[in-house]
């Protein structure tokens, strides 16, 4: 009996990927939670589609610009005020350098009342000071399968599985730049992230909540080239007067073109 047992593990051995196989056939769940903010929601809690957005009035802009930077109120944000304030930070310190942007502020997202509106937006430029607000709106889904197969290990008296999650976390960020006294556009740039893994029943709940707040981090990342970018074009179109609607006041000597870091 004794010589016989390295012959039994080397046959349950083998036989371990046959059971795995078999643990995986029906034993998959898949779920899917999802918060959001729409920037058309919160601007035209009336009318969502924006179908009245089309502003009346010619935007005069005073260079350097008043900029504000605020999350859209929404459906259960997965970022603590902490977290929110460190990303309008990134935000605001990416556009320090541009001459074109005077001024920037991170404004908290609990001074926004939700659906509030046009009116609501002048209340809070009023109350600090901004001509221009970037409105940042998100949408981030997570995708949960249950699967026994999951995750496997050895122990001393043979292979365990456990149930466990795999995830994907799809994270959109959006901001809408927008002349708060003519209510229109002036420009928008995005970043998305796509986050992947995988949890014991243990710690799934405190992965993928860091995979939800890694998303946010990654789509700010990737937001930021887009909205300079987006800048470019605007300044760019705006001082050559191409940019319709949009009229720049100028101080003496002030060149919107200009790159270098303001000191």
């Amino acid at each position: 009996m004794i010589r016989r047992r390295p012959a039994l593990a080397l046959a349950g051995i083998a036989l371990l990927p046959v059971l795995l196989a078999a643990c995986e056939t029906g034993l998959k769940e898949r779920s899917e939670t999802r918060q959001g903010a729409s920037v058309m929601r919160y601007l035209f809690p009336e009318d969502a589609t924006g179908a009245q957005m089309a502003p009346a009035d010619l935007a005069t802009l005073r260079v350097p610009l008043r900029i504000g930077v605020a999350f859209v109120p929404g459906d259960g944000l997965a970022l603590t005020d902490v977290q929110q304030d460190q990303l309008l930070g990134r935000v605001v310190r990416a556009f320090e350098r541009y001459p074109f942007v005077g001024e920037l502020k991170p404004i908290p997202a609990s001074y926004l009342k939700a659906a509030g509106g046009f009116a609501d937006l002048d209340r809070v430029a009023a109350l600090f000071g901004i001509d221009v607000m970037a409105l940042l709106s998100y949408d981030q889904v997570q995708f949960t399968e249950k699967t026994r197969s999951s995750f496997w290990y050895w122990t001393l008296v043979g292979a365990y599985v456990a149930e466990g999650d795999q995830y994907d976390v799809h994270t959109m960020i959006e901001a809408t730049v927008v002349d708060v006294r003519s209510r229109r556009l002036l420009f928008r740039g995005s970043g998305t992230s796509v986050q992947r893994g995988g949890a014991t029943m243990s710690n799934v709940a405190e992965t993928t909540r860091a995979a939800r707040s890694g998303g946010f981090e990654q789509a700010t990342e990737r937001l930021i080239p887009s909205l300079q970018a987006s800048l470019e074009v605007f300044r760019t179109r705006a001082r050559a007067g191409t940019e319709g609607g949009v009229k720049l006041q100028l101080p003496p000597g002030y060149d919107p073109a200009a790159s270098a870091p303001r000191r």
